[in-house]
C-alpha cells in the first residue's frame, strides 16, 4: 500500500503543479481535492507522508482563485 500511494501522490502533486502553471483553477481545485484525500488515507494507514508531500502546494494550492 506505501509504494502505491506514494506512486499515486507523486502523481497527483505533478498534475497538479501543470494544472497551476497553465491556469485551469477547475483542474486545480479537482487536484488539490485528491491530494488531500491520498494524505488523509495515509493518516488513517499510520504512514508518515510529509516528505513526500510539497507542503507549500499543498496548502497554497486550494486558495481560491
Amino acid at each position: 500500500m506505501r509504494d502505491e500511494l506514494r506512486m499515486q501522490i507523486d502523481g497527483v502533486q505533478g498534475e497538479l503543479r501543470a494544472a497551476l502553471q497553465s491556469q485551469r483553477w477547475d483542474e486545480v481545485r479537482l487536484r488539490h481535492a485528491r491530494l488531500l484525500d491520498l494524505v488523509d488515507m495515509a493518516s488513517r494507514h499510520g504512514i508518515d507522508v510529509s516528505g513526500w508531500v510539497d507542503q507549500p502546494l499543498l496548502h497554497d494550492a486550494g486558495e481560491d482563485r
